[in-house]
């Protein structure tokens, strides 16, 4: 709480160039300082520790800093692509520019010791490959230059366009629901392919306590298994003998289908965006973890009562999964 009052009394002490990488520089506590014995692993830590602070306010709920004015507009600036985030990888076709010579502070989140001068880094030293900050410049757009395709509001469009052709697919292939593969199926798993790749992405750049805060990534999850099991079964239809093969395309159809249960309801994303339905997204999220509470509470209160009933007062003819219903 008071870290979260701190943070916001200091917005108002940055300029607008000062408060974007204020909020969007990817830091480590420990940069600037040189590298202990283990070097290599310090390295290691930094660059997979690197974290803002939005980020970490999302990570804490910071929901008073987030609330304010000042990073409520930067937020809605990164969402328009007006703030565009790049790596050092960006510009590896251009000619690196000479950096002018500084004194003091060398930039923001670093620490640089003035008295100890160190040697100017030769051309055989790796550039480090960070995220950076930069306001979008239309001078510098190029067809080439694909980074606008980070931009949210862009990157949502084409996914829930990538997304609709899935579920098209989806419903073709089963009402299709053909024994053998066909050229449809195939398209199929490398659309599927790719929208799963693009989760893994996503979980693996924000880490599973950030990935799952969202509703929807928690439905792709589910999503995720069932194309997997979908997949499993139809590979192991072509290996089995015939008379079998089609009571396993029909299992894995079977399976194909319950996704619905989650895909369609995945197609309302896009809904996200307006204000009332994300305060009933909201309040969804806080009803599905009190009922994971209580379900875990019913669970602990009535394993002893499974016991007993199973092992003890039934008769030889109670199974242990009508006790369980009957619970």
């Amino acid at each position: 709480m008071v870290s979260e009052l701190l943070a916001i009394r200091l917005l108002k002490e940055f300029n607008l160039r000062e408060l974007i990488d204020a909020l969007s520089y990817d830091f480590n506590p420990l940069e600037g300082f040189d590298a202990p014995e283990g070097g290599a692993q310090l390295r290691q830590y930094n660059r997979s520790a690197r974290i803002s602070t939005v980020e970490i306010a999302i990570r804490a709920q910071a929901k008073r800093f987030l609330a304010h004015p000042l990073v409520v507009q930067q937020l809605e600036a990164i969402w328009a692509g007006s703030i565009v985030f790049h790596s050092a990888a960006d510009n590896l076709h251009r000619k690196p520019p000479t950096p002018p010579p500084t004194r003091g502070r060398s930039g923001y989140g670093t620490i640089v010791n003035n008295s100890n001068p160190q040697p100017a880094p030769t051309n055989n030293s790796q550039p480090t490959f960070r995220r950076s900050v930069t306001l979008y410049n239309p001078k510098d757009a190029s067809l080439f230059k694909l980074s606008r395709l980070r931009v949210p509001r862009y990157r949502q469009l084409f996914s829930t366009l990538s997304f609709t052709i899935m579920l098209g697919l989806f419903l073709a292939v089963l009402v299709d629901r053909s024994t053998e593969i066909t050229p449809l199926e195939i398209i199929f798993w490398f659309w599927s392919a790719g929208y799963m790749l693009d989760e893994l992405v996503g979980f693996s750049e924000q880490g599973f306590g950030l990935y799952i805060m969202s509703v929807w990534n928690a439905f792709d999850l589910g999503i995720l298994l069932c194309f997997f099991a979908y997949y499993v079964l139809r590979l192991y239809g072509i290996l089995i003998p015939a008379a079998r093969k089609h009571y396993t395309a029909h299992m894995a159809y079977d399976v194909l289908a319950s996704t619905a249960v989650l895909l369609f309801p995945r197609a309302f994303n896009v809904l996200d965006h307006y204000k009332y339905f994300s305060q009933l997204l909201i309040a969804f999220r806080l009803m599905v973890q009190d009922m994971i509470a209580i379900l875990v509470l019913i669970v602990i209160a009535c394993s002893g009562f499974f016991v007993a009933f199973t092992l003890s007062f039934s008769d030889e003819k109670a199974e242990a999964s009508k006790v369980a219903y009957a619970l």
